[in-house]
């Protein structure tokens, strides 16, 4: 693994922060043993919900995202709850100039530059899984053709413009989250450079992006669940949502239509839409079950044993129930 003296040390000063013994470090023969260790405790911390009690990172030097294996993808429910990247294929994409984007309540999110869709998502979840290896001010380099091949896209020349229009449409965008008394004010993408001849890219990411990874703030999405809903962006949108929340509150139709970025106009078009999709998440066992209850065009969703271990944990320690 190349890496320069300044990354070395500042993932030996990351394990140290999560316990790992000054020995181990010390003699640690490969940076990747670090690298490693750091990996497998943060998974375990994230899983006993102990994450929020690593310091506040916002005031380190060199700041890193949570740690989440090769089999899932890291992103912000403030983000998956929100119709920022819309459930829908979009030919026409709107320019946003501070758009008030619609999603939960007790989240307000402006957006300005090109309107995003679920297949942005697909790009920026995989920069997001590249630069948690690195202190996010430290630059990622990667090629096309290996990006395009980690998220199963083919090389054809069109994969390859459409790569690079993407991160051209995250770069341009400028996102404000606000939850609480904490405002995100940034882009998704902070810089990028690109080589035509090599198809090779150097990109970074804000720092101040870890602000939208706060205690129980972000969710770890099956890289399963998203290669096989990829190219249903409603069933998409829904996974994203359901797995952001332990056990879902019902919601209405209308909510949903709303907060996933659908351009149906018509709700009741939309709930045809919105039922098969449900349907697909049952069948890929995403979720365990849902009803709904049309005298108040409520959806009801049950995850289930879909649910994360940690959520599971939650929901007893909720409901006053201690493991024996």
């Amino acid at each position: 693994m190349r890496m320069d003296q300044s990354e070395r040390q500042a993932w030996c000063n990351r394990a140290t922060e999560l316990g790992c013994p000054s020995e181990k470090i010390k003699n640690s023969d490969k940076i990747s043993e670090v690298i490693l260790w750091c990996c497998y405790v943060s998974e375990e911390m994230k899983e006993l919900g102990l994450w929020e009690n690593v310091e506040d990172q916002s005031k380190q030097k060199h700041v890193m995202l949570p740690f989440w294996n090769e089999n899932c993808r890291g992103l912000p429910n403030d983000i998956l709850r929100s119709a920022l990247f819309a459930a829908t294929k979009i030919k026409d994409r709107k320019i946003y100039d501070k758009e008030v984007i619609a999603t939960i309540d007790g989240v307000e999110i402006i957006c300005s530059g090109k309107q995003l869709d679920q297949s942005d998502l697909i790009v920026w979840e995989q920069l997001l899984h590249i630069a948690r290896t690195k202190p996010l001010e430290y630059t990622c380099e990667f090629t096309a053709y290996d990006f395009l091949i980690s998220i199963n896209v083919g090389i054809r020349k069109e994969d390859y413009q459409w790569l690079n229009n993407t991160i051209y449409r995250l770069l341009s965008c400028t996102i404000s989250i606000k939850k609480g008394d904490i405002t995100y004010i940034g882009g998704l993408v902070r810089t990028c450079v690109h080589n035509d001849k090599t198809k090779k890219y150097e990109l970074s990411l804000d720092s101040k992006m870890i602000n939208l990874y706060y205690k129980n703030g972000w969710t770890a999405l099956k890289l399963e669940m998203i290669q096989t809903l990829r190219n249903k962006p409603l069933a998409r949108w829904l996974a994203n949502y359901y797995a952001t929340h332990a056990k879902p509150y019902p919601i209405k139709v209308d909510t949903i239509m709303n907060i996933c970025g659908s351009k149906n106009k018509s709700v009741a078009s939309f709930k045809k839409q919105l039922l098969v999709a449900l349907d697909v998440l049952q069948e890929t066992n995403t979720i365990t079950r849902w009803s709904i209850d049309e005298e108040n065009d409520l959806i009801v969703v049950d995850r289930g044993d879909t649910a994360t271990q940690s959520q599971q944990r939650h929901l007893k320690k909720k409901c006053g129930i201690t493991a024996g």
